[in-house]
């Protein structure tokens, strides 16, 4: 992760101070999560705490203004400060927290269940994505307990954590901010005639380059600034699109992907409500966005950052910057792209399989799928309560697993045969016309990769397809937030915060992190080989193993 090139006025102090007895109970496994120290972790002392956890060291920190659609009336972090490209997520409350804000930020707190949710989720979209997630790469506690409590048990108070990771420049930080009172304020003699918040958005506008080249790794040669703005924003328009492709095929809906809540970089961060979805179908969830469309977010909002790019950075408008309907153009082409070859990952293939399959053929499976999917959607909105609205009757039971696309997946995954596969899916898939379809396709694929894998057994691909898709399209329980079926991954946490045991904390954090990495992982994590080639190479001999091991 890169620093951030951000002007003054992008920056608020904050005065912190030093705690006395940081408890670290998470930390991730990279060299920064190493370097950090107990003894120099500040925060701000909250009333709810005991004046004894804090020395009376000081330290100022920064919190960082933005703006851009999702960020309500704040001025920016609300709760988050950064020292020496460190940022800290539950420092106290900023003077950027948005009047009338909710619980958790108006008190500047971050819960122990919400700070552990955040490091599993981090290491989840890390592991899952393209272009990854910010780490977290610490949790902390203060020794504080925050009462009354902002979880779901109002009789326990909430222990107050920490969370650390890298501060990151995001599309938010180059984008207006037209709600938060403080920003609308006169600049003065030294930008007349303009707010504070307009006089902000045009001094970070002029860092947008830097930050899009270091963000981005964009090569050297790229030093003039429009040519940079230019690869820049087509760069990470591509880098959304894949990440916004991967996380749908893979079950991952982020929930909230705002302009705040994506870097530069492409990296997802900020998982409060992110969650894992057991198949492509019609969902009923208490908030966040609607996880088969979130796809739109991003684009919205580079979208948004080229309009005002417009507006407040002189010279570009009209001089060969990538326009609003090209960006819209590219995201579509690379989703749909990038979304056919993460649904043959989930049907048994692999990246370098995918990669290399003619596109003509991923082209007319993604559509098969798509029908697939769009007949199981047809079920109607269920409240948590079981009614639908108006308080009338709920609708009959779905059928379990027909039109299941990842159903489908798994049980077609091993057919060697059209013919097997057909019968196979009969239940699942019991409309002739898209079982046809649906064979058809995944036959010319499975035709296709005989003849790309050369000297590879026939028997070895139907074995190593088979056992990736029945990996790829298991049910990740630990990590569903659906609570219309009584799952949050939140409650195993909240009860073990409710009744103290914090040294629990991490190692639910690594069993369901290992868990989801061994579902999500493109290559079989039982097999060696650099290549999913490789890797069929020996499976039928280590299909023959494990059987004569059990």
């Amino acid at each position: 992760m890169t620093a951030a090139l951000l002007p003054p006025s992008s920056q608020v102090g904050v005065q912190t101070r030093r705690l006395k007895r940081a408890e670290f109970i998470w930390l991730d496994s990279t060299p920064q999560a190493e370097a950090l120290d107990a003894g120099q972790v500040f925060c701000c002392p909250q009333a709810y705490e005991e004046d004894g956890l804090y020395s009376n060291d000081i330290r100022t920190e920064w919190a960082d203004k933005y703006g851009g659609s999702g960020v309500g009336a704040a001025g920016g972090s609300g709760r988050c400060s950064t020292f020496n490209g460190i940022q800290t997520k539950g420092v106290g409350t900023t003077p950027l927290v948005a009047p009338f804000a909710d619980p958790l930020h108006s008190s500047g707190t971050v819960t122990l269940f919400e700070a552990a949710t955040e490091a599993l989720f981090a290491g989840v979209y890390q592991a899952s994505l393209p272009f990854g997630a910010v780490p977290v790469h610490a949790v902390i506690l203060t020794g504080g307990r925050h009462a009354p409590a902002l979880g779901t048990d109002a009789a326990a108070p909430c222990i107050r954590s920490l969370v650390i990771r890298p501060f990151v420049p995001r599309p938010a930080h180059f984008m207006r901010n037209l709600r938060n009172p403080d920003g609308m304020r006169i600049a003065g003699p030294d930008a007349p005639g303009m707010t504070l918040d307009a006089s902000r958005t045009e001094q970070a506008m002029a860092c947008l380059g830097k930050n899009l080249k270091t963000s981005l790794g964009l090569s050297d040669s790229e030093n003039d600034e429009l040519a940079l703005l230019d690869a820049g924003l087509r760069e990470l328009n591509r880098r959304l699109a894949w990440q916004s492709a991967a996380s749908f095929a893979k079950r991952l809906p982020h929930g909230s992907l705002s302009c705040s809540n994506i870097s530069l970089s492409g990296a997802y961060l900020d998982f409060g409500i992110a969650g894992f979805v057991p198949s492509y179908r019609r969902l009923c969830r208490a908030h966040g966005q609607e996880p088969w469309t979130e796809s739109a977010w991003p684009l919205k909002t580079l979208l948004s950052l080229r309009q005002q790019l417009d507006k407040y950075r002189t010279g570009v408008r009209g001089r060969g910057v990538v326009s609003c309907d090209d960006l819209g153009k590219e995201y579509s082409l690379h989703f749909q792209h990038r979304l056919a070859v993460e649904l043959a990952k989930m049907a048994g293939l692999t990246e370098d399989m995918a990669s290399a399959c003619p596109p003509e053929l991923l082209k007319s499976w993604l559509k098969t799928m798509r029908d697939i999917w769009t007949c199981g959607a047809r079920e109607r909105f269920v409240t948590d309560a079981g009614q639908i609205s108006g308080n009338a009757p709920p609708p009959p039971p779905r059928q379990t697993g027909r039109f299941d696309l990842n159903a489908i997946f798994a049980k077609a995954g091993g057919c060697a045969e059209a013919h097997s596969m057909d019968r196979a899916l009969m239940t699942l898939l019991d409309d002739p016309f898209l079982r046809r379809a649906y064979v058809n396709s995944a036959s010319q694929i499975r035709a296709w990769l005989r003849q790309h894998c050369g000297q590879a057994p026939a028997t070895n691909i139907d074995i190593y397809l088979g056992s990736q898709a029945l990996r790829k399209n298991t049910i990740i329980a630990g990590l569903q937030r659906e609570k219309s079926a009584g799952l949050d991954v939140i409650q195993p946490f909240r009860r073990l915060e409710i009744c103290g045991d914090t040294a629990a904390i991490a190692p639910s954090i690594k069993h369901t992190l290992a868990q989801a990495r061994h579902v999500l992982a493109d290559l079989d994590p039982e097999l060696p080989g650099r290549t999913g080639i490789e890797q069929m190479a020996c499976a039928g001999e280590h299909a023959v193993f494990k059987a004569g091991g059990q």
